[in-house]
Formats: structure tokens, C-alpha cells, sequence
């Protein structure tokens, strides 16, 4: 017996305990008592699950900016070109991101501490993310600038409903600079840059070609 109630789409095996299957929704940690008993009498032990979203799929191709408000004839807001920028949760299609930064923990709104790197120690990071049993790497600055929504009249310039809690400082991309021990970075301000490899930024990993 399991109090409360599993989160829908789990069950529990009544003869080993085991608890299988896949859960439909997102909940935050909570304690939940799983009882045995037989013949000999019964013993209660205390479990906690937490029920969370950890990858991002978005759509491959030239995005929309989301800049939708035309400051000069022929710029982003004028045209507004390109795919529009939906993203699924879970991941399907297309690129698969790391749902929260570097260091935070609670999946459900991404909260916990953002942990920075050096760009030797990001890339270390992604290479050994042991996250849905796939191959992650730093993104390339094409794509981290992809995620960049400059639609948004405040910083974190980034969809905050898909990406909670994300820092509007830099983030690392795998892209080295044109000068030597530089690399390219994207902060959530919308700024694109580039700096030393040996300066602290943040990290959100990439899957995908």
C-alpha cells in the first residue's frame, strides 16, 4: 500500500514493490509511506518522488526572433520570417536542451542555485551529463542564439513558461573566438559576445545534430 496516491501513470507492484511506468504530469518532491504486510505483520518505510520535465525539444531551421515590433523598414519585426519558435516539453523533434542550468535541481520550475565554469570545465560538464541516457555537448553559438526571444521587454530574454529561472547572464557556447583562448557566449539580455575561455559563465547543455 502506498500513501498518498502514486502520481498518475505510476503503480506499484503489490508481491515485489516495485514502482514502474511513466508519469503524466510534473509535481514538485513528496513523501509518500510504502506499507507491506503479511502473515508476520507489516513494516513502513518512506520514499520521496519528484516528478519533472528535463528536456526541451525545439524545431530545427532558421527560427522567428520574436521581435514582432519594426524599429526600421526591412528589420526582424517587419518581415518576422522564419519557423514560429513553439517548443515541446518532454522532446521529439529536432534540438533537445537541457531544461534547466547547470546546478539547479527541482525540475518542475528550475530552482536551486545556477552553477558557473570556466569553458574546459562547461564542456566537461555536458560531455559527462548523465541525463535521459544521451549524448550531450555544449551548443554551438547558432544554436544558443536561437534561443534568444527578442520579443521579450525584459530580461531573461528567453521563454520563461519553457526555460524557468534561466539567468539573463552569459551562458557558454562551444564555439571558440577568432583570437586565441576566446570563445562565443549569449547572455539572456540578448547580447552575443565573445571572452576569455578562463572566465566563470552558465551553462545549458545541448542533444541533437
Amino acid at each position: 500500500m502506498v500513501s498518498p496516491s502514486l502520481p498518475t501513470g505510476l503503480e506499484i507492484n503489490s508481491t515485489t514493490c516495485v514502482i514502474s511506468g511513466t508519469p503524466t504530469g510534473i509535481q514538485s518532491v513528496t513523501n509518500y509511506t510504502v506499507t507491506a504486510s503479511n502473515n508476520g505483520g507489516s513494516v513502513a518505510t518512506s520514499i520521496q518522488i519528484e516528478v519533472g520535465i528535463l528536456i526541451v525539444s525545439m524545431p530545427t531551421g532558421l527560427l522567428k526572433t520574436g521581435q514582432t515590433t519594426a524599429y526600421q523598414s526591412g528589420d526582424d519585426g517587419t518581415y518576422q520570417k522564419g519557423i514560429a519558435r513553439t517548443f515541446v516539453t518532454g522532446g521529439t523533434t529536432g534540438l533537445l536542451w537541457q531544461k534547466c542550468s547547470a546546478g539547479q535541481s527541482n525540475y518542475a520550475n528550475c530552482s536551486g542555485t545556477a552553477q558557473t565554469y570556466a569553458w574546459d570545465g562547461a564542456n566537461s560538464y555536458c560531455i559527462s551529463l548523465n541525463l535521459s541516457g544521451k549524448t550531450w555537448r555544449l551548443p554551438t553559438i547558432n544554436e544558443l542564439k536561437s534561443l534568444v526571444d527578442y520579443g521579450k521587454s525584459s530580461a531573461p530574454a528567453i521563454d520563461t513558461a519553457v526555460f524557468p529561472n534561466t539567468q539573463s547572464a552569459g551562458y557558454w557556447s562551444s564555439s571558440s573566438g577568432q583570437e586565441r583562448g576566446y570563445a562565443w557566449f549569449v547572455d539572456f539580455y540578448g547580447v552575443v559576445g565573445y571572452i576569455f575561455k578562463t572566465n566563470n559563465l552558465y551553462v545549458r547543455c545541448v542533444t541533437g545534430p
